[in-house]
């Protein structure tokens, strides 16, 4: 009944009937203002009568009247941990339980999907909606449960990127990877440097102008909601190299120094090769931008995490340098390789001493080395379980398995490049984080996983929800789900109970005076779910 599938549930007989006299209580503390606001949106997506909540205090939940359901967190139900959550669903009552407020929403969402497809307490007709009874005790397998979106190649405006948020919210999705820089564009605002955003969140893309970014304020406002809604936002600045819209502003940040040559239509990294260049890391200037640009980060983002890329960096530049042979010969440092650990190297310390936050860093040059206090998420088969055999905490998002940008069919394939290979429903479906290494997801090593939509080839939010949904509902029971318990055809009934009639692609929207929840079919779901 619910994706993703609870660790443990026990259907019984009869329903919880949703009528006009349905009120939501809460029993935590009176002060809790996130717990409060858990209870109101819960009455607000059931569409009950009375859209608000109740504080508990003293009253007993003995002589609470029928048709109530209780929210309760209690930090004594430590073995639930942070996420995870006890449901009871009875004829009179439901009750949701959990140790903290995370765990208390992530309950609610699997509520609400128990009252999908209508929200409406009644269903049009006079008949009384209901909720089947239940009992379910549910926590996640893997910590790090993430989708990564692009938003540098395409940009996405504030509504937009709140909605995939209520979509990850509703399949437990933890981790909101925000890829905010790379050769295309800056989406971010930095103060100091005014010039990022107003020449390299902009480009030419046919024959107009195109582009966008996010103000500061802007970025705070998703970051309060994603919070809200159990959400952790990571901000990716990428560096050393996908930073061409950098040195576009800042020319003297490359190692030739001079500023990029931009033809009529803009730059177009994601189909020109060609003169792609990285940061001069020989230049005591760019360590010192990159440092300015992070401390400014680090104020809009809470995040215990920045993430600082590190990957695809152009080859054959620096040992051109002579500011860069310079940093080496000083650093005793023997080639190009080296000098890309050293770097990341510099930039993880300053996170974690200056910004004391962890860095992220995509899996680059394992063989020479790892800087230390950083994650590695792993990208090509293999790179998770060599950080996991280094004693390293990884992230596993082998490309062939997650990257949501790949087709899901053999038709969708005609229109992307030959080199990606096709990602259907099931595959993603059958992916094991754990990889070679099982021990890892034990040892807390493999933190869990993440599916990135890169957007070179996705322009519009319709393509955007087609190649995200429904491949991200098969991930996200991958990374709750006990591995034991998969099963591919269970799986696809359950989407197809919460589409409706139609197979499902779950998709968020507010509607009427409520915020109810209602459900969408992308266009192309029918063949997303046939893959």
């Amino acid at each position: 009944m619910i994706i993703p599938k609870p660790m443990n549930q026990e259907a019984r007989p009869g329903a919880f009937q949703l009528s006009q006299r349905t009120r939501v209580y809460l029993a935590m503390q009176e002060d809790d203002r996130r717990g409060k606001w858990i209870g109101q949106q819960l009455s607000l997506r059931l569409g009950l009568e009375h859209p608000g909540c109740i504080w508990l205090g003293s009253i007993s939940r003995a002589t609470l009247p029928a048709g109530t359901i209780v929210i309760i967190i209690d930090p004594s139900e430590e073995s639930l941990g942070a996420e995870g959550y006890w449901m009871t669903v009875e004829r009179e009552m439901v009750t949701l339980c959990a140790s903290g407020y995370e765990g208390a929403y992530f309950a609610t969402e699997s509520l609400i999907q128990l009252a999908t497809p209508r929200a409406e307490a009644t269903d049009g007709n006079g008949r009384k909606r209901s909720i089947p009874c239940v009992r379910i005790k549910d926590q996640p397998r893997y910590p790090w449960r993430g989708l990564m979106i692009d938003s540098a190649r395409h940009f996405q405006d504030v509504p937009l990127i709140k909605s995939w948020i209520d979509r990850m919210a509703s399949l437990k999705i933890n981790r909101f990877h925000w890829h905010l820089t790379d050769d295309e564009a800056w989406r971010i605002e930095i103060d100091k440097y005014p010039r990022l955003t107003e020449l390299a969140a902009w480009r030419t893309e046919g024959g107009q102008r195109y582009g966008g970014f996010y103000t500061k304020d802007q970025a705070r406002e998703i970051v309060s909601y994603a919070n809200a809604r159990g959400i952790t936002v990571i901000p990716e600045i990428e560096m050393p190299g996908h930073c061409n819209a950098a040195l576009y502003a800042y020319p003297h940040l490359s190692c030739c120094g001079r500023p990029l040559k931009i033809g009529h239509e803009g730059w177009n990294a994601y189909t020109q090769v060609e003169g792609r260049l990285p940061f001069c890391v020989g230049r005591d200037a760019t360590l010192e931008f990159i440092k300015d640009v992070l401390r400014e980060v680090a104020e809009v983002f809470d995040s215990p995490y920045i993430h600082v890329g590190g990957d695809e960096r152009p080859a054959g530049v620096w040992s051109e340098c002579p500011h860069c042979n310079e940093r080496m010969r000083r650093a005793g440092l023997a080639n190009e390789d080296e000098l890309h650990v050293w770097f990341m190297s510099q930039i993880a310390d300053f996170v974690s001493d200056e910004l004391k936050r962890v860095s992220i860093g995509w899996a680059e040059k394992l063989d020479i080395g790892m800087p230390e206090n950083q994650i590695i998420q792993g990208w090509h088969a293999g790179q998770s379980d060599k950080v996991i055999s280094a004693g390293r905490q990884t992230i596993n998002s082998t490309h062939e398995w997650v990257y949501l940008d790949y087709p899901w069919s053999l038709s969708g394939q005609e229109a992307k490049p030959k080199w990606m290979p096709v990602l259907p429903l099931r595959k993603v479906y059958e992916f094991e984080p754990a990889g070679d290494t099982a021990g890892g997801a034990g040892s807390g090593l493999l933190l869990g996983s993440e599916a990135p939509i890169w957007t070179e080839f996705i322009t519009t939010q319709e393509e955007l929800q087609q190649h995200v949904m429904p491949r991200l509902a098969a991930l996200s029971e991958v990374l709750w789900s006990a591995s034991k318990d998969r099963d591919y055809n269970d799986f696809k009934r359950r989407l197809l109970r919460l589409g409706g009639r139609s197979p499902a692609v779950i998709s968020p929207v507010v509607t009427g005076s409520l915020a109810k929840r209602v459900f969408q079919v992308g266009n192309k779901s029918q063949d997303a779910l046939k893959a």
